[in-house]
């Protein structure tokens, strides 16, 4: 080890008490914006008389799956339309997010598209066999 540098590793209880007197406020300040993209999911949603249209944004975890499950029960009544999503703005997705995705696919059998997936998501949804199920628009190149 190099003079004057010294590798070790602090408490939480001790960072927290460094963060609190205003040291570290960077450290923090990436630690509440790691918090916040975990918690943040919004859609935007639009329809016409054959397509449901979906924007999803941010996380779709079990922080958000509620939200998204609500907008679910909204449209899943109506079995005649399509549903395209745009996922450009999808950060991340878990079990639980899959696990509406599925729900969703039930319901709409073979009528939704998913457009502008990443390929992170892509993967998951490949390993979970929803891509079975759900179509999705490719990519043209450069933009993912």
């Amino acid at each position: 080890m190099s003079q004057g540098m010294y590798n070790f590793k602090l408490s939480e209880q001790a960072l927290d008490d460094l963060v609190s007197q205003g040291h570290y406020a960077e450290h923090a300040n990436q630690i509440r914006r790691n918090e916040r993209q975990k918690s943040e999911f919004s859609t935007s949603f639009d329809e016409t008389e054959t397509t449901y249209y979906l924007t999803v944004s941010g996380a779709l975890n079990s922080n958000t799956f509620t939200q998204f499950k609500t907008l679910l029960m909204q449209i899943s009544g109506d079995s005649e339309k399509v549903i395209v999503i745009d996922c450009s703005q999808l950060l991340s997705i878990n079990s639980s997010g899959l696990s509406s995705l599925a729900k969703l696919a039930r319901n709409f059998s073979n009528r939704i598209t998913m457009m502008h997936v990443n390929k992170p998501i892509m993967a998951l949804l490949d390993m979970s066999g929803l891509l079975k199920v759900i179509h999705i628009e490719p990519v043209e190149m450069g933009i993912h």
